[in-house]
Formats: C-alpha cells, sequence, structure tokens
C-alpha cells in the first residue's frame, strides 16, 4: 500500500534488511512454526466480518482458545465502533483496504523484501488478481494492467509487513476472498506459510466448510471409506429433488428474481426509482458508501477514484443499459439448437462472483475453457452455450454487474469458434443435460446436478464436488480425453456413489452460520445466534488442529 509518510521515512534498519535474504527475515517465523497449538496467546486478523458478528467470534475465540483480535478488517461505518470495542486491535476500513488506503492510525514497519525468489512464487497468483480486479473496474478502462500490477505488488508487501509486523499466527476469514484485497490476504498468508481459513458455502445442500485453500477445496475431505455410510434423509431429498422436473428442482431464489426482473424492466417504474434514488443520494450524500468500483484514472490510493453517493446511482443506469444491450446481442446470436446431433452443454457461471475468480483461476475467462473443449471434442460434436440465468438481471436493490464481464466482444468471440453455437434461454438446464454428452463448466452448481442426473461432467475449479463420481476437474488436456473415451464406451455417473460422496460432505461439514455481516450491536444475542457463533468458532479451531496438527503443511497450501 502506497504511503507517502513512509516513503519519506527508511530508516537504518530498513536498508540493513534489504540486504538480507527473504528467508532470513522470516526466519523467526519458520523458528516459531506457522502456527502453534500449544501457544495460548495467538494474534489473529479477522477479515470482513460484520460488527456483530466480529465481536462476537473475537470474544469466543479470546475466552475459549486464547485467539486475541490483533488485526480486522470491517465495513467503513463501524470502524469507530469496533476501536472503542478492542482498543487493541488494528482496525481497518474494508473499503480502504481495496483501494490499498492503511489505517489512519497504523502502518506497519517494513521488513519484507521482494526479491526474485519471491516475485516467482507471486507470479503464479498475479494473473488471477490482475483478472480479479476487472470487477472494481466501472468502465473497463480506469484501471490499467500496470496499475494493476504494481497494486499487486504494493497490497501483497502491505498485507507481509503487517504480518509480521504484528506476529499474526492466523487469518480467519468470513468467505473466500471476493476481491483484490483480500485475495492479496491470502496470497500474503501463502508466502510465509501462514493458516488462512475462510468459510466455504455450499448452497446446493446448504452447508459450509472451513478450508485454508482456494486451489484444492476439497484438500481435507476424508472421502475414501471402507464401510458405507447411512444416508440421511436431508441428503435423498438433495439428490431425488434434482431427480426430478426443472420447475420442481429450480431454487426460490431464481423463480424470485425471474419475477424481480420483469419489474425492473418496466420504463416508467424505472425512471420513478432512477428519481427517488438521485434525491434519497443527494440526503445521504455525506454518508459512506461501501462501493467497490473505482471510477476515473485517479491515483487507485485516493478516495477521488471511488464513487459518491450520486454517481453511484448513475453507474446503475449504466450498468441497466449495458446489461440490455447485451441481452439484445445475445438474442440476435443465438439459434435453435439440434438435439439430433451429439453436443456439449457448456454453462458459464455469473460474473463476477469468487466462483470464477479466484475458484477458477486461470480459467476464469471462459474463452480459455472453449479453446481447450473445442480443440478436445471429435469434430462431429458441438458446444451449446446457453448463458447464466442471471447475467441479464438488472440493478436494483442489489447492484448486477453482469456487464463487467459481458459485452459485444465476448459474444462475437464465441460465434468465432466453428464448434460453438450460442442458444436460447428458453431451454432449460435439465433438458440441456439430459441430451449432452458431456457437461462442461467452470466451476457452476450445473456439474453436481449433471451428474446426479446421469451425465458425466467437467469443472475447471475447485469446488466441493470436484472430486465427486461424474465429476472429472481439468488440469490438462488429458483429463477431457480420457473422459471422452469413458463416454464413448457408456460410461454413466454411478448414483450410489454420489449419495456416498454427498454424505461423507454432509457428515464432514456444518450447517449455515447467522447473519455473519449484521452491523447493528443494539440488538440483543440471542441463544441460537450465540450458538452458531460458538459453532463457527469450533470449526476454525478444528481445522488448524486437523490441518496443523497430523497433515503436512504441504499438501494442503498449494
Amino acid at each position: 500500500m502506497a504511503n507517502p509518510r513512509m516513503r519519506d521515512r527508511q530508516d537504518q534498519s530498513q536498508k540493513i534488511l534489504r540486504v538480507l535474504s527473504f528467508s532470513k527475515i522470516t526466519l523467526k517465523h519458520v523458528l516459531k512454526g506457522p502456527f502453534d497449538l500449544k501457544n495460548e496467546n495467538r494474534n489473529v486478523l479477522y477479515s470482513a466480518f460484520g460488527l456483530k458478528a466480529l465481536k462476537s467470534l473475537a470474544d469466543i475465540g479470546k475466552e475459549k482458545y486464547g485467539y486475541h483480535c490483533a488485526y480486522c478488517t470491517l465495513a467503513t461505518n463501524s470502524v469507530e465502533v469496533y476501536k472503542r470495542i478492542n482498543p487493541s486491535a488494528i482496525v481497518h476500513s474494508i473499503q480502504d483496504m481495496r483501494f490499498g488506503i492503511p489505517p489512519e492510525d497504523y502502518y506497519p514497519k517494513q521488513c519484507f523484501v521482494i526479491d526474485f525468489p519471491i516475485i516467482s512464487k507471486m507470479m503464479w497468483y498475479e494473473s488471477i488478481f490482475v483478472y480479479m480486479a476487472d470487477r472494481m473496474d466501472a468502465s473497463g478502462w480506469e484501471f490499467s494492467a500496470t496499475q494493476r500490477r504494481r497494486f499487486y505488488y504494493d497490497i501483497v508487501k502491505y498485507w507481509c509487513n503487517v504480518l509480521i509486523d504484528k506476529d499474526i499466527n492466523c487469518v480467519f476469514s468470513r468467505n473466500v476472498p471476493h476481491f483484490p484485497g483480500e485475495y492479496s490476504l491470502y496470497v500474503a498468508c501463502k508466502l510465509q506459510g501462514i493458516p488462512f481459513l475462510m468459510i466455504d458455502r455450499m448452497p446446493t445442500i446448504r452447508r459450509e466448510k472451513i478450508i485454508c485453500s482456494i486451489a484444492n477445496k476439497t484438500a481435507d475431505f476424508e472421502l475414501e471409506n471402507e464401510k458405507k455410510q447411512i444416508v440421511n434423509s436431508e441428503v435423498i431429498k438433495i439428490i431425488n429433488n434434482i431427480k426430478q422436473s426443472y420447475d420442481d428442482a429450480i431454487p426460490t431464489y431464481f423463480k424470485d428474481a425471474f419475477i424481480r426482473k420483469d419489474f425492473y424492466q418496466e420504463r416508467i417504474i424505472f425512471l420513478a426509482r432512477f428519481a427517488y434514488q438521485i434525491l434519497s443520494a443527494i440526503k445521504s450524500y455525506r454518508k459512506p458508501l461501501d462501493l467497490t468500483m473505482k471510477i476515473s484514472r485517479r491515483s487507485l490510493y485516493s478516495r477521488c477514484s471511488m464513487p459518491n453517493r450520486i454517481q453511484a446511482v448513475f453507474l446503475k443506469a449504466e450498468a441497466r443499459r449495458l446489461i440490455k444491450k447485451n441481452q439484445v446481442l445475445y438474442n440476435h446470436l443465438a439459434k435453435e439448437p439440434d438435439f439430433k446431433k451429439p453436443y456439449v452443454y457448456f454453462a458459464p457461471n455469473y460474473q463476477p462472483e469468487r466462483t470464477t475468480l479466484p475458484d477458477a483461476g486461470f480459467f476464469g475467462d471462459f474463452l480459455r475453457i472453449l479453446d481447450l473443449v473445442s480443440d478436445m471434442i471429435p469434430d462431429h460434436w458441438r458446444i451449446y452455450y446457453k448463458e447464466h440465468p442471471r447475467i441479464f438481471d438488472l440493478p436494483g436493490e442489489i447492484f448486477y454487474r453482469g456487464q463487467m464481464y459481458r459485452n459485444s466482444e465476448y459474444y462475437n468471440a464465441l460465434v468465432s469458434y466453428k464448434k460453438v453455437h450460442i442458444i436460447p434461454l428458453k431451454y432449460n438446464s435439465f433438458d440441456l443435460i439430459d441430451s449432452a454428452k458431456v457437461t462442461v463448466t467452470a466451476t457452476g452448481t450445473v456439474a453436481f446436478e449433471s451428474a446426479v442426473r446421469g451425465t458425466p461432467a467437467l469443472v475447471f475449479g475447485s469446488v466441493w464436488f470436484d472430486r465427486m463420481e461424474g465429476v472429472t476437474r481439468v488440469n490438462k488436456k488429458e483429463d477431457i480425453v480420457n473422459l471422452i473415451e469413458q463416454i464413448e464406451s457408456g460410461y454413466e455417473p454411478d448414483i450410489d456413489r454420489i449419495y456416498q460422496y454427498v454424505q461423507n460432505v454432509w457428515t464432514q461439514s456444518s450447517p449455515y452460520s447467522p447473519d455473519l455481516l449484521y452491523e447493528d450491536l443494539g440488538q440483543a444475542v440471542d441463544a441460537e445466534y450465540q450458538n452458531g457463533m460458538e459453532r463457527l468458532m469450533r470449526d476454525y479451531n478444528e481445522c488448524l488442529k486437523k490441518i496443523y496438527g497430523s497433515i503436512p503443511m504441504s499438501a494442503n497450501h498449494l
């Protein structure tokens, strides 16, 4: 992170440290170990929790497990409140953090040096970081590649210095990083061997699990059991529901979204809402706005590059225009499919979302997936591309931004592939799955549904079902070739093994935690909420014990 004050205060100790190698600089961390389960004073960095959840978790962690909240990031309007609650913690606005702006009352000692060995390690994560930054670029022209690379090295170095300066033992994150700022903290932890634990939610089965690797989410799943488990009624219900018709299996929030879409497409209602939002923005102009977007070519480290409330209203209006333009183009390019010919069903994820970046890594760009699949499948096969049903949702109460990863250049690139055919939105995914040779997606739930319905699937990122029967995670071209050979030989997923896999995951996961973004401390904490927070902190602690107590660290830190 850029800090003019610190750039002018390069003390003698820093000059000496620059002479040393990285291995010597972090020697104290290597000697004491990245995480000591017997250490009674463990410094923790809490990332991206709401105020209520942060207070509950920090209190439980300190009382029961000896975790001391040394640093935390949370919503801008809650920073001063938590400073009063925990004066010893460094409290960082998550909005400022995402723009590389340090806390006003803290800047770490400069003791981390980026030399070539470190750069070689950072390069693996760099392309993912640079691509993730697209979701911060309001127009696609405000955040250059050079700025992104400089930002990457600045913010990773900042976090490395924080981890050393505050003697952080582990990081507890509310979720898998969604933005470059949080992802850079994850990278810094990987560079220094510090545990970064995050909640990975599995919406299909409404469960969650604490994980420590984005690239390998199922690394610590124990799935090879000699004895078959008894499949519980919930798992049976979930899988049987997917076997039924699309109308019965479609999630409620999808049905609600379609209703809202019709509502927001009404022009008169849109204009009325636009006027109302402008007036509201004027009244609350000075209130903080947690919208992580860069709207100008000014320095990223300046708050002037962030939108104010009035600008945010216009951003939504422009997003609405571009999304409608994309939908018109998509409908124009779409052609009726021929289900008699062999085809691959390609189901893209919604973007921007963490299910592709960082979860899909280098394959967060769907054109890379299409390049590989179109080269590997037989010449007489087709690829039917059907857009994600929510990519054309218009901004309303939720700022949908499907236009950030879809435009005329993208759709024209799709139709340039000889084997790729864009098909109308009217076809539901179950019908496409049932007639396909194979289903392809980055990390979408459609792969899980496909395997359950008897059609093999390919995924290109890390997801909770990527080791399940019927699902193949692609790392090299041979993975595709081998699956096609199996399909041509009559392979179909074994449903009994799918039941066992899901039951294994269910047993090793937990129910959803309570609301972790709630900011109001005024409401009393009820027993259900408290129990949920205690269970979550117990899961964090058990994950540390399991991974760093018995499993070699290198096995899970990829």
